[in-house]
Order: C-alpha cells, then structure tokens, then sequence
C-alpha cells in the first residue's frame, strides 16, 4: 500500500512534523497520549479521540489496512515505529506511547 506523507490541513500534520524533529536522533522515544493530544490543539486541531484509548491497541499499531486510519501516516512515512504502548486508561486520560526509528 502506497503511503503519502499528510498534509499541513490533515488533521495528525503536527504530529507527523513532530516526529521528523525526533527523527535526526535516530533513538526510540516515548510520549504521553496527553502530550499528543495538547499538542494538536496547539496548532488548532482537535484532540485525540476516545478510540486512542479505548481501542489503543488498533489505533497505535502499525498496520495502515484500514484506509480510515488516518493517522498512521504522521509516524509511518518518518520512518517510524509504534513499539509499546503503556498504562493507557481512557477513564483516566493516561497513557504513553513509545515510537523507535528501528524496526
């Protein structure tokens, strides 16, 4: 399946742009589902949805097969990975995410 990188009007562009700041160190690193979510509003986009937590383990994945997965895009075309998702609780709002350039 062909990939495009997003685009600056999509939705998940932030975090696309986000991860290719990370992606000159090479390493893994992780983010709070949180730091995700504040960090579209900043650049006026809307939140992460329920379905990050309540079905975090589809949404973080790396499987793009559902062409209604927008958002893989913004860590999948940097040439980045989802390794591990931790501790997330949508009752809580909590949760992490943890993304490597190694695969």
């Amino acid at each position: 399946m062909t990939m495009n990188p997003l685009l600056p009007h999509q939705k998940y562009y932030p975090l696309q742009e986000l991860i290719k700041e990370r992606k000159s160190d090479g390493g893994d690193f992780t983010l709070t589902i949180l730091f995700i979510d504040e960090h579209l509003k900043k650049y006026g986009k809307t939140g992460i949805p329920n379905s990050a937590y309540r079905y975090s383990s589809i949404f973080w994945s790396n499987d793009l097969r559902s062409p209604t997965h927008v958002w893989k895009p913004a860590w999948l075309t940097n040439g980045c990975y989802v390794t591990s998702i931790d501790n997330v609780s949508e009752e809580k709002r909590t949760g992490s995410i943890k993304f490597s350039f190694k695969r």
